[in-house]
């Protein structure tokens, strides 16, 4: 496969005049190039066409070219921005099927088997990871995947004592072994002081850093903990802090911000769930490549794009939890019966 860095990203766009030949005819270096700082170097050769104005038969014609939605939007803009505003969602019709490609486990698990990150396997492939994220099979898909300490995620650890029966179990998003001297430091104010100098204690990373603040708030922390007494060991935890996530001076790095960045579909999910990655990606400049992949929010709709796009989904509560500035779309005028109806009808169809 091949691997886009600048120097292989530059010798590709030299073979193009305009930027939609280079987007057809080299998606791969296309998108990557577009996610870094040398892509106006990159490309300053190429020409600039006159973009005319948009008409139902001539973004038709333009979208037969396309088989990615991405690429065609970043080829022509002013065509999807029309699509989207007069709601002929049917032109790009030959595109969206191939989302459905994504259906079982096995074929998204052939596309993850080409990949050695959860980065790379997203960036080039979106839709089969989005997919395995909406279907809960990242993790067995990306299992051949190595996944390192970012700076962000966060890893579960146990400290055992088997000797005296003592355990505790803990989570960070430091470095494995520097987490580990801590708590065998002096200054360790942790109730792991009980045995964690002592000869036979056992230090063990228990999970690959695949947590975000959230997990372990929820789940990460007390799960290990709830496994530990269950295999026989006196806990020495705090019951009051497990599942919290201390302060940290961690620095935001772009590749943090990506892969947390990589979770989501859209923008504003993003906002609402990692505020703190959106708001360094946003200090520094880095939205636009973390969040790439993401899909376009629509800000308008009609009756007829917001029935269609209601349609794709199985009832209220799927397309409420999916898509939830459409459904408030639908409430404020007053389609909710109309909505209701193509679900019944699909139900009926046996859809």
């Amino acid at each position: 496969m091949q691997k886009w860095n600048y120097e292989t990203c530059k010798k590709e766009a030299a073979k193009y005049r305009t930027k939609s030949e280079f987007a057809k005819g080299s998606p791969g270096a296309y998108e990557h190039s577009r996610r870094h700082s040398y892509w106006e170097e990159i490309t300053a050769h190429m020409k600039v066409l006159w973009s005319e104005k948009w008409s139902y038969d001539t973004v038709k014609e333009a979208a037969k070219e396309f088989e990615n939605i991405s690429l065609f939007r970043a080829a022509h803009p002013g065509a999807y921005d029309r699509i989207v505003r007069e709601g002929w969602w049917e032109l790009v019709d030959h595109i969206k099927r191939r989302r459905k490609q994504w259906e079982s486990i096995e074929e998204i698990k052939a596309e993850a088997s080409q990949y050695s990150s959860r980065t790379m396997f997203a960036q080039e492939s979106g839709w089969a990871y989005k997919r395995a994220i909406e279907k809960d099979w990242l993790d067995e898909v990306c299992g051949h995947m190595e996944i390192q300490y970012n700076g962000y995620l966060h890893c579960t650890y146990s400290i055992i004592n088997s000797r005296l029966g003592l355990a505790y179990a803990g989570v960070t998003s430091q470095a494995f072994e520097a987490r580990m001297a801590q708590h065998r430091d002096h200054s360790n104010v942790t109730r792991s002081k009980v045995i964690a100098n002592l000869k036979d204690t056992v230090y063990t990373q228990e999970s690959d850093y695949v947590y975000t603040p959230r997990d372990v708030k929820e789940f990460a922390e007390s799960d290990l903990a709830k496994a530990l007494k269950e295999r026989g060991y006196k806990l020495l935890n705090d019951k009051s802090s497990i599942g919290s996530v201390g302060y940290s001076k961690r620095k935001w790095t772009k590749k943090a911000c990506l892969e947390i960045a990589l979770g989501y579909s859209t923008r504003w999910e993003f906002q609402k769930n990692e505020p703190n990655a959106q708001a360094a990606a946003k200090r520094y400049g880095w939205m636009e490549e973390v969040c790439a992949h993401m899909e376009t929010i629509r800000t308008s709709w009609s009756k007829q794009s917001a029935l269609e796009a209601a349609n794709l989904y199985s009832n209220m509560k799927e397309l409420r939890s999916n898509k939830s500035y459409l459904y408030k779309y639908i409430c404020q005028n007053d389609l909710n019966e109309e909505v209701k109806a193509l679900f019944k009808a699909k139900r009926n169809d046996g859809g």
